[in-house]
């Protein structure tokens, strides 16, 4: 269903951030183009919620390349999130302060699935990418979720959620196909470029 959900703890935390992912993407089913159940299970989000709603503008030619979160280790929560897209980087969502970390993708390299926790405040998250890499923000505590797409070919495309003074209380992540020269893949595979 959508975005899924995971009660199960996160095995560790990864130090460094860049470690292979093993195993298979599991659970993924068809979502009709223009179903209503599909559409809400995108907007699902993962915390309790409550604050200022944010959402990162849709960019139509770009993929998202790069990750940048900002947690306050004294408190243990992610204070506020940024996406990459193309060369230039999201408005920052959530409160100022923190400890930044960032996340660079590589060229064709797309993040297709998210790990995190929350206990009143967003606590921990885990990207992890098509190419065997992840990178983690922040400790794992309190309840545990796991999201992905519907469809083994949607990456993450966008991130939406709530926060309040001292950070996120909610996220949620919107998931598409990846961008080919400004165009989706399905775009692309329609109207194919005339070979030179």
């Amino acid at each position: 269903m959508g975005a899924h959900r995971a009660q199960e703890s996160i095995k560790g935390r990864v130090e460094g951030g860049l470690y292979p992912v093993q195993g298979e993407r599991a659970g993924m089913r068809p979502c009709g183009l223009f179903s209503l159940t599909c559409f809400f299970h995108h907007l699902e989000t993962y915390g309790l919620g409550g604050g200022k709603y944010f959402s990162t503008a849709p960019d139509y030619h770009n993929d998202v390349t790069g990750i940048r979160v900002s947690v306050a280790p004294a408190l243990g929560l992610i204070k506020s999130i940024q996406l990459r897209r193309g060369s230039s980087w999201t408005v920052r969502h959530g409160e100022e302060g923190g400890k930044v970390q960032e996340f660079l993708l590589r060229p064709g390299e797309h993040i297709i699935a998210v790990h995190g926790s929350y206990k009143g405040y967003l606590r921990y998250l885990v990207v992890h990418t098509d190419q065997g890499r992840l990178a983690s923000f922040g400790q794992a505590e309190g309840n545990h979720f796991s999201a992905y797409p519907d469809q083994q070919w949607q990456v993450l495309t966008g991130v939406f959620g709530h926060h309040k003074l001292l950070g996120l209380t909610s996220i949620g992540f919107q998931w598409e196909e990846p961008r080919v020269s400004g165009l989706t893949n399905a775009q692309a595979r329609a109207n194919p470029q005339p070979e030179k």
